[in-house]
């Protein structure tokens, strides 16, 4: 039970890696050490991660976290031309 509700906890991507590492076959496992930290720096590093295969949102949503100031940026620039667009008209 307890650690069904710790695993709930942890993010998708993690606990995917932490399956395919206890896989009960062999061939689904990782071929070695190295490649199962490398799964683990890419989780840490926010990038994907070979044993979860993310969806759209999920995608996006890490793209989103990684740029973060330039989608600020961005914003900042829509909501100023929108205010421009909007005062120039009154």
């Amino acid at each position: 039970f307890l650690l069904k509700n710790r695993i709930r906890k942890t993010p998708k991507q993690l606990a995917a890696v932490a399956e395919k590492a206890m896989s009960p076959e062999k061939n689904s496992r990782y071929s070695n050490a190295l490649e199962l930290v490398a799964e683990i720096e890419n989780f840490l590093n926010g990038s994907p991660v070979s044993a979860y295969k993310e969806n759209f949102l999920e995608i996006a949503w890490r793209w989103l976290k990684q740029y973060k100031f330039l989608v600020f940026l961005i914003l900042v620039y829509v909501i100023a031309r929108l205010l421009i667009f909007f005062l120039a008209r009154l």
